[in-house]
């Protein structure tokens, strides 16, 4: 099995930047409105020079670079391009899994009895997104074996690479990869596995499966699985997806409605909109 990871690079702020000539090259960054303190949705590639990451407030990413341009999102802009990229995709075959609005997966095995290399169907990808899409909105791809390598390789080739993880390749990937690189293993959880002497994914593998589900209980079975550089999720092709269950909508609130009536406020703001 070889499977992509497809990943847009600095995506709401390319967008704009695509769309917005005058904006290229400058560090700007997609936020909420830019006459209130707000949250970095995304931050362009020049402004993540400068240390601005999304998550991050407004204010801190104005500290950071003084000369920052703040763009409000256009989540309209964003799902039409996300639509675009995915008709590309969805071309070479219907193994596409949405991960996000910027991110997916695609099963690429069938689709390899055509190319000489991974390689070559990813350069052939980049050239299609840049045609149909603008020069200005580049993506990073990761191949490898499985979900988890694949978004491994993603990490270690952004912005705007190919990384290929060969099944020959993968020992040493996980001796190289640090346990929170991987999406599930969050501060807490590598906290505890740090504790036990575990700072790598092979570090992890070496750890008795039952000793592991003893401390985290069933979840313990998949981290010994990312151990070994098995991913046990599936890809879940589009056609596939279960209706949304839930929708949500988040505001950051401006000082001046950080009190109990504020906070009411701001929450049948939310209701309405979302």
């Amino acid at each position: 099995m070889t499977i992509f990871h497809i990943d847009m690079d600095s995506y709401f702020a390319s967008v704009e930047q695509q769309a917005r000539p005058w904006l290229r090259g400058k560090p700007i960054v997609v936020s909420g409105r830019p006459d209130i303190h707000s949250v970095v949705a995304a931050a362009s590639k020049e402004a993540k020079r400068y240390g601005i990451k999304a998550g991050m407030t407004t204010w801190e990413a104005k500290k950071l670079c003084p000369e920052v341009i703040f763009v409000p999102g256009d989540p309209d802009k964003y799902e039409s391009v996300t639509r675009r990229f995915l008709q590309v995709l969805i071309s070479y075959t219907p193994m596409v899994e949405v991960y996000s609005i910027e991110e997916v997966f695609l099963d690429a095995t069938e689709v390899l009895r055509r190319y000489p290399s991974p390689l070559a169907l990813a350069l052939e990808i980049k050239k299609k997104f840049r045609e149909e899409l603008g020069e200005w909105i580049t993506c990073t791809i990761g191949i490898a074996p499985n979900k988890l390598l694949a978004k491994l390789a993603t990490e270690e080739a952004k912005p705007n690479g190919i990384k290929w993880i060969k099944p020959e390749d993968v020992p040493e990937v996980l001796r190289n990869a640090p346990v929170e690189a991987v999406c599930g293993i969050g501060p807490r959880i590598a906290k505890r596995l740090s504790h036990m002497g575990v700072w790598t994914l092979a570090d992890l593998g070496k750890i008795p499966e039952a000793y592991l589900k003893r401390v985290f209980g069933v979840y313990g079975t998949v981290l010994h699985l990312w151990g070994m550089g098995v991913d046990p999720t599936p890809l879940k092709p589009y056609w596939q997806e279960e209706e949304e269950k839930s929708i949500g909508h988040s505001h950051a609130l401006p000082k001046s409605l950080r009190h109990p009536e504020g906070a009411r406020r701001g929450v049948y703001y939310l209701a309405v909109e979302t």
